[in-house]
Parts: C-alpha cells; sequence; structure tokens
C-alpha cells in the first residue's frame, strides 16, 4: 500500500511483512530480535527542489508478530495527519493514528471497533478524509448478524465498517471517538463487507 499528499509531498509507504524488532516513532530498521510480519511504514517527503529522501520509518507502538503493522495507509490531503492499519494478529487487528508537526511526526493514538475480537481483520482498510476529521475503517472479518456492535457473532465474516471523529478543537493531542459501526442491509455470512471503503470530500 502507499499514500501520498494532496501537494504530492508526503509519501506512505506501507511494508506489512517487515520483521525488525523495534518499536514506535523512528524505529531502528535493524533492531532485534525479529517480530515476525510486524510490520513497518516508510514515510519520504519531497523538498521545495523536488527531491525526495525518507524522513522516518515507523513500528507500531507495541510490535506484535503477524500484525501486518502497515497493510493499510491513508493520509489527510495536507499530508498532517496519517492512519495505518494493523489487521492482522492476536486481539481482531487496530489502527494507529499519526500527526506530522513542524519538527517531525508525532504518535497519537490507537483504535479499535467497539466490539473488535480475534479474526476481524480490523484494519484491513482505512480511510481518512481530506481534512483528517473523519476515519473511516474496515473489518471485512467481523461476524456480527446485526447492526448493534457486540450483539453476537452469528455471521460468520460478514463484515463491518466503523466510523470515528476527531474530537474538534484539541490541536495538541488527537482523540479519535467512534461514531458508528455499519453492517450490510442484509448481513450475509462471508459477505466481506468492509473490504473496501472511501470517502467523499
Amino acid at each position: 500500500r502507499v499514500a501520498l499528499s494532496g501537494d504530492g509531498s508526503v509519501l506512505l509507504v506501507g511494508a506489512p511483512g517487515d520483521s525488525s524488532g523495534g518499536s514506535g516513532l523512528a524505529a531502528d530498521p535493524q533492531a532485534g530480535p525479529p517480530v515476525t510480519n510486524s510490520g513497518a511504514v516508510h514515510v519520504f517527503g519531497r523538498d521545495v527542489n523536488g527531491q525526495w529522501a525518507q524522513v522516518t520509518y515507523l513500528k507500531a507502538e507495541a510490535p506484535a508478530a503477524e500484525a501486518r503493522f502497515g497493510k493499510s495507509l491513508s493520509l489527510s490531503h495536507d499530508g498532517t495527519r496519517a492512519a495505518v492499519g494493523h489487521p492482522d494478529g492476536a486481539g481482531g487487528g487496530r489502527a494507529s493514528l499519526y500527526r506530522r508537526l513542524l519538527d517531525g511526526w508525532e504518535f497519537q493514538q490507537v483504535v479499535q471497533g467497539s466490539n473488535t475480537e480475534g479474526g476481524d481483520t480490523f484494519g484491513e482498510v482505512v480511510q481518512l478524509d481530506p481534512e483528517g476529521e473523519t476515519l473511516v475503517v474496515g473489518a471485512s472479518g467481523e461476524d456480527g448478524s446485526t447492526d448493534t456492535a457486540g450483539a453476537d457473532n452469528g455471521s460468520s465474516e460478514s463484515g463491518a465498517v466503523y466510523v470515528f471523529r476527531r474530537k474538534a478543537g484539541n490541536d495538541v493531542l488527537d482523540e479519535w471517538n467512534e461514531v458508528a459501526y455499519l453492517k450490510a442491509p442484509e448481513t450475509r455470512v462471508n459477505g466481506d463487507f468492509g473490504y473496501a471503503v472511501a470517502l467523499s470530500n
């Protein structure tokens, strides 16, 4: 996966098969011991002369084997907010949120769905709106049979979509909250609802 900002100055490149042992912002890609398929994201910036250079290398704050951090990516239009999905491994998946400041990138928050559990693949796809205010996360492996989160697991891999909103007026630390849990109008076993997501401007 790749994600490019609207002005073409910030590029994210996912490496979900990365197994280095580092963690967090500016992780060491040579760190050990290895954490198999924990995943990573390479962040590149383009300067005023049009030259590209890698500016940082991101790992999850708590890398987990087979989590595949970087399997999905999204950037706000101005490239100041990023979402990274790590949908596999234990726990059913997560999405990590970051903010770009003048002196580099800052980790903000990890989100999960209100009913996320093992095998849900939460974070298989992520999409930020252009302003970086709304986040949509697909979880095609989710098993609910109704549009009430946590009601049951009666429809295997029917899939779900979660919508998060960033709390307004907080310029120091973003706070993301789940505002909707979406299911297909007709829930079907192996329906994979949420395998792809999109947002209008």
